[in-house]
């Protein structure tokens, strides 16, 4: 009898111990930022990170509690770190471990280098040196939004996934030091004609680290578009309100635009289209301002520096205009194009629902235009005499297909005329591309699945 108790208590004291070494049994994994712990009850799928980055090592912890890993062939019973050099991120590409908890046998786990919620792209061809800075789009539907880079041959070198879409990721570099920056959309709610919703300005170390977050003020939302930045305390950024305003007699309810320059914490200079009324006469879309809907009755998508007087040029959409802006008054020096237009522009020469503006080396602007009074979307290249109110030279590049909403154009190799263009909303074939201006001829191009649309596209060294 006692003989009998005495195997039950040892199968009891087996039982438990077994109990609870499954029961204690976890793996913890850390991958950079990132930590995952790893029970018996954790379903064993392939793990998807938010952030991975080609230019450091990625570095792969793994601690083990009553468990074993197996990673290239090496057993860790305890603790262990690697350093992974020269990570390829790509659907295909997994880091791949062998899972034992407690007494059972072992499992695979995989890692993605790249989350199995990336939107699928192909590539072709190869562009000129540098990185593509792009942002996801897909405002209508419950992806994911990442931030991420590509290098000339299309691999990704960089993504980061975030909570709400973005617009516009810049890559900065001042004073020797790199920050990337981009536009993150808060509680996204769009509304109104035109779209808009309120963001913040993000900023990144060199290592894709959040260091800071700039909002218009605490009473006016930022915009969604564009802006300038030269330090964490020296920035240009665009904001909106809703009024209801009177002009001319006649009640409108309006998204009112605003513009400032911050400089060490101090504002230098605003403009706001609520003192600048008189550009309600200007607005060029095919619906009234007469109604219950608030209108965004300038929209403004892009802004550049002119390099001759540092006073600022921005691009407003329902105004088919750009409008210099001074940057010590804030008062509008000067309109091209729309029916406000002060410098004679040809109606061949007129531009509607244009995007991104900026200068080539020659003193050209260099505007994206949507071309929705033409349904043809082309590049222009216009040089203007700013005294004599007229232009100068005036050249066209038709890119032979329509692209209502949304585009870019940006200058890679002024002398080769290399051009970085993004398609915008409606493109048929490519979501972006670089090519020669010239001939139209590719060097690179990137298409989305389903022909997903981007906003815009960046390029840097």
């Amino acid at each position: 009898m006692k003989k009998t108790l005495l195997v039950i208590l040892i199968m009891l004291v087996v039982l438990l111990n077994y109990f609870k070494l499954n029961q204690d049994s976890q793996v913890t994994l850390v991958i950079n930022d990132e930590t995952f712990v790893i029970t018996k009850n954790t379903t064993l799928e392939n793990i998807d990170l938010k952030s991975l980055n080609t230019s450091t090592n990625t570095t792969l912890k793994i601690k083990c509690q009553n468990a074993q890993v197996k990673y290239h062939n090496k057993i860790i019973k305890n603790a262990a770190t690697f350093k992974i050099k020269n990570i390829n991120i790509q659907k295909d590409n997994f880091i791949k471990l062998e899972l034992k908890l407690g007494k059972g046998n072992y499992q695979s786990l995989n890692i993605n280098t790249l989350p199995s919620t990336f939107p699928e792209f192909s590539v072709e061809g190869k562009g000129t040196n540098g990185q593509y800075y792009v942002t996801t789009y897909n405002k209508y539907n419950k992806e994911k939004h990442y931030i991420y880079s590509l290098d000339n041959k299309g691999n990704i070198t960089f993504y980061k996934v975030l909570a709400n879409m973005a617009f516009n990721f810049k890559k900065q570099i001042i004073d020797n030091q790199v920050y990337y920056t981009y536009l993150e959309t808060v509680n996204a709610k769009y509304e109104g004609r035109n779209d808009a919703c309120p963001t913040k300005l993000i900023v990144l170390d060199e290592n894709y680290q959040k260091i800071k977050e700039i909002m218009y003020s605490a009473n006016i939302n930022t915009e969604n578009h564009d802006y300038y930045f030269w330090s964490l305390d020296h920035y240009i950024i665009g904001g909106y309100t809703k009024e209801e305003v009177t002009y001319q007699n006649k009640k409108y309810k309006i998204w009112d635009f605003h513009l400032k320059e911050v400089n060490n914490n101090q504002t230098i200079w605003e403009f706001n289209s609520h003192d600048n009324l008189y550009l309600i006469k200007y607005f060029s879309e095919n619906y009234s301002l007469n109604n219950d809907i608030y209108v965004n009755f300038m929209h403004f998508n892009s802004l550049t520096i002119d390099p001759i007087d540092n006073n600022i040029i921005c691009s407003f959409r329902n105004l088919d205009a750009l409008l210099k802006i001074n940057r010590q008054t804030g008062k509008i020096m000067w309109i091209l194009g729309g029916l406000g237009d002060e410098f004679g522009l040809k109606d061949t020469q007129k531009f509607s629902k244009q995007h991104s503006i900026s200068f080539l080396k020659t003193g050209e602007l260099l505007i994206y235009d949507n071309g929705e009074n033409n349904q043809q979307t082309r590049i222009l290249k216009v040089k203007i005499d700013e005294k004599k109110k007229k232009v100068t030279s005036f050249k066209e590049y038709n890119l032979n297909t329509y692209l209502p909403r949304m585009g870019s154009i940006q200058a890679l190799n002024e002398k080769d005329n290399i051009y970085l263009v993004t398609y915008g909303l409606g493109a048929s074939k490519y979501a972006f591309n670089e090519l020669n201006l010239e001939t139209l001829e590719p060097l690179f191009n990137f298409k989305l699945k389903n022909n997903n649309s981007l906003f815009n596209v960046n390029k840097y060294n």
